[in-house]
């Protein structure tokens, strides 16, 4: 073993277990490895590589602060280092996830538990890969090199090229697919993608930019049917039941567009961004009772953040015509900030429009008094004494 030749010299593993860690330098090592670098999640991942020399990444896929599929797609869509090889480890249970770096072009993967044989199986089939001079394989290269830099027409050219010398792979398909979405030809992008996927039905990102294309017809229930046949594939992505969603709820389906949120907001589990792109979900399909409490389990741990949030709420809840719920979520913010400017005058201002000059009067001037440059309290003010004066006796 030792006597065989080795392909790579800097080999980047990230992983925020360290006994895997110890694992895997332990297999390369065993395989005649010797520069091996490590880091402990994706962010730091990148930081390594920023540093220069690191030829082939082995990543974990899940992991906190930028986890392996964040990671890859940071990588894919760099200039200087989108073609840098990426094998990604997954266990079972995260296979359908797993099935999202198809996208991403992951190219190779190891399932858990690993072994020796097959970490340098994957290893050299991968150097293979480099070194091929495979027309379709250049034409490839050629083709995501001028999708990164923005070079679309020169792009399109090369993937074309790529389809014609392997007409039964489903990756230029893809491509050619995304790039006409892109362009707005949607006829010839659905045209694309559906090629792509009668090569292979589980790709997963042909099924969502078909599901693209349907949103942007309007074509909801063929949309559904688009995103229901990708969370077959990966029902854990988050991003697929929030397009279910929003297509349930434009076509009036509020249950399973609840349902659909549901399951997001399991899947969100306390990632913060991702706990907030459900909340957003939920105010903007006007299930305020329903962000509120996601927002308070997940999210609610400063005044300060909820007092917009519910400021938020409250603006939206008036946009829909529900001013009982918006003088709530109003009320609740200003009893955590009395001085809350805003809050305030939105209150005020939905009084207001309520025909309770009074009371309006009562949060406008309160908002005058604590903000005295606040010119907008002042106009809300002499607006009120004149309704005021016109109703007196």
């Amino acid at each position: 073993m030792k006597n065989r030749k080795r392909f790579y010299k800097k080999i980047l593993i990230v992983d925020d277990n360290l006994a895997m860690r110890k694992m895997l330098e332990g297999m390369l090592t065993s395989l005649g490895y010797k520069d091996i670098y490590s880091a402990i999640d994706g962010e730091s991942g990148w930081e390594k590589i920023l540093e220069g020399d690191i030829e082939i990444v082995i990543s974990d896929y899940v992991m906190p602060r930028l986890n392996g599929l964040e990671f890859l797609h940071r990588i894919r869509s760099s200039k200087e280092f989108f073609d840098l090889p990426f094998i990604m480890i997954t266990g079972a249970d995260n296979w359908g996830d797993f099935i999202n770096t198809v996208q991403a072009e992951v190219d190779s993967y190891l399932i858990k538990p690993i072994t020796p044989v097959r970490l340098e199986e994957v290893l050299n089939q991968i150097h293979c890969q480099q070194k091929s001079t495979s027309p379709y394989l250049k034409a490839i290269h050629a083709g995501k090199h001028c999708y990164i830099n923005q070079e679309m027409a020169k792009a399109f050219k090369h993937f074309l090229l790529a389809q014609a010398i392997e007409p039964t792979l489903a990756k230029p398909y893809y491509y050619l697919g995304e790039i006409s979405k892109n362009h707005g030809k949607t006829a010839d992008a659905e045209k694309f993608f559906k090629k792509c996927l009668e090569i292979e039905g589980n790709y997963i990102n042909a099924i969502i930019g078909l599901a693209d294309i349907y949103s942007l017809h309007n074509d909801y229930p063929q949309m559904i049917t688009s995103l229901s046949n990708a969370l077959k594939v990966a029902p854990t992505n988050l991003d697929l039941h929030l397009g279910l969603a929003r297509a349930s709820f434009m076509l009036g389906d509020l249950m399973n567009a609840r349902k659909s949120l549901s399951q997001a907001a399991k899947i969100a589990k306390s990632n913060r961004d991702s706990v907030m792109k459900v909340v957003d979900a939920y105010v903007a399909y006007g299930m305020f009772d329903e962000a509120d409490y996601l927002f308070g389990k997940k999210l609610e741990d400063d005044d300060n953040e909820t007092v917009k949030f519910w400021n938020r709420l409250g603006l939206k809840a008036k946009e829909n015509g529900d001013f009982q719920k918006s003088k709530y979520f109003y009320l609740s913010a200003l009893k955590l900030r009395p001085q809350s400017k805003e809050v305030n005058f939105n209150i005020a201002i939905l009084l207001y429009e309520q025909g309770e000059y009074d009371n309006s009067m009562a949060y406008a001037s309160k908002a005058l008094r604590l903000h005295p440059d606040f010119l907008e309290a002042q106009q809300l003010i002499n607006a009120l004494r004149l309704k005021l004066d016109q109703l007196s006796p």
